[in-house]
Parts: structure tokens; sequence; C-alpha cells
């Protein structure tokens, strides 16, 4: 990225750190799902799994907020240094 400034790189970092996030998030909901399929809901680990499936999914959606804010990032600063486009200065 060798024309763009490092807030186009932050912005790309931060959206591969949330994915490599989101990912995490992802392979936990799965175990999760396959631990609670395989009690009943009498078992008393039944609640404390739903618990779990509850923090992480609300996890995996902030994380996915978070990455489209992090996208968002990566196009604004990509169209401002864009050479099609003028820069704008401010004027002092």
């Amino acid at each position: 990225m060798s024309g763009m400034p490092g807030n186009y790189e932050d912005a790309v970092a931060r959206f591969e750190a949330l994915k490599q996030h989101e990912e995490m998030c992802r392979i936990k909901l799965d175990s999760l799902n396959r631990m609670l399929h395989r009690l009943s809901p009498s078992d008393h680990l039944f609640g404390g799994v739903l618990r779990s499936i509850s923090k992480w999914s609300n996890e995996q959606i902030r994380t996915h907020d978070d990455m489209w804010a992090a996208l968002a990032e990566m196009n604004r600063c990509s169209q401002a240094n864009s050479p099609e486009r003028p820069r704008i200065h401010a004027i002092k």
C-alpha cells in the first residue's frame, strides 16, 4: 500500500484483526452448539452453555458491526487519496 497514508494501513490491520476475532467467535459458537445438542435441558450444564452461546453470539454481532466500520474507514481513506479526486486542504 505504498501510496496510502498510515490511516489506510491502520484500517486494514484493524479489519484483519476483526476477521480473526470473528473466526474465533464462529469456532466457539460451533463448539458450544455441538455441546448443547449432546445435553438435555435437565443437565446442570445446559444453562451455562446457553449463556455462553448468547455471549459469543453477541460478541460476533459486535465484531461484524466493527468490521463494517473498518471497511467504511478503509473505503474513506482510499477514496480520499484517489488520484481521480482532488485532495481537500484546509485553508488557513
